[in-house]
């Protein structure tokens, strides 16, 4: 099995990150910071507060799957189920918080006044593009560099030539399926600084919004897959041995 330690796609893999619902990166201060009345403040956080601890749990067992899914990939009798089991997990543990999130967002943010949330969003209007931007660009530079590394190791270790251009040509896809997801990630934060920056916005349209990243996190999941066991096919136990820690160091 294979897992990023790109740190971006970790944080969209297994739901890390800023909580999504509310785009603030620390809600709680921002309360503090711009609502004036303490009473007010309790209540506030009193109705986010089961959301902050469910993310976190979610946060928690989704780490202890990294580990798991990091031993998978070394392991040439790992089983389909095993690595189904995980994704399957990972991708309804998303879906979960996302729902819970929008919900949570909906009742809380009655309780702010028009002028409140603006002043607590646009810290995160601000920032957005020079802190989220770099850290994608920087994301990329480090999984380019490493993939070149995966590429020439599997062209110096597989020794039989078709088998090398199977692995290859997997490798290419997954790496175009990764980025899409990347890039869906992306483009669904820029829209959630459109539509979940608007207080008004309804239940309906923002689940709508982050809905949009399903079939890129399905479709990368399904490469995932693919590429673990095309390379258990495709490689002699030798081969293996020398070319999964290599695959351990995109993921």
């Amino acid at each position: 099995m294979l897992v990023a330690s790109l740190s971006l796609l970790i944080g969209m893999l297994l739901g890390g990150g800023n909580i999504s619902a509310f785009v603030v990166e620390d809600f709680p201060k921002e309360v503090k910071t711009n609502v004036d009345d303490k009473e007010r403040q309790k209540e506030i956080m009193s109705s986010f507060k089961p959301y902050e601890k469910e993310f976190k749990k979610v946060q928690k067992d989704l780490n202890k799957s990294k580990k798991k899914m990091k031993k998978l990939n070394l392991d040439r009798n790992a089983s389909t189920e095993d690595i189904q089991e995980i994704l399957d997990n990972a991708n309804l543990a998303w879906k979960g918080v996302q729902s819970t999130g929008v919900k949570n967002r909906m009742k809380t943010l009655e309780m702010l006044s028009d002028e409140e949330w603006e002043l607590i969003i646009a810290k995160s209007l601000e920032e957005f593009d020079k802190k989220e931007i770099k850290k994608q660009e920087k994301a990329y530079k480090e999984f380019e560099k490493n993939f070149a590394k995966l590429q020439s190791s599997i062209e110096k270790e597989i020794t039989d030539v078709d088998h090398k251009e199977k692995i290859l040509a997997t490798l290419d896809t997954f790496k175009s399926d990764m980025k899409n997801y990347v890039d869906a990630n992306m483009n669904r934060t820029i829209r959630e600084l459109e539509e979940f920056g608007k207080k008004d916005a309804n239940e309906e349209k923002l689940n709508e919004e982050l809905s949009t990243i399903d079939d890129a996190r399905e479709q990368f999941f399904d490469g995932i897959v693919k590429l673990h066991f095309d390379l258990v096919e495709l490689t002699t136990d030798e081969e293996w041995t020398k070319i999964a820690k290599s695959v351990n160091k995109i993921f």
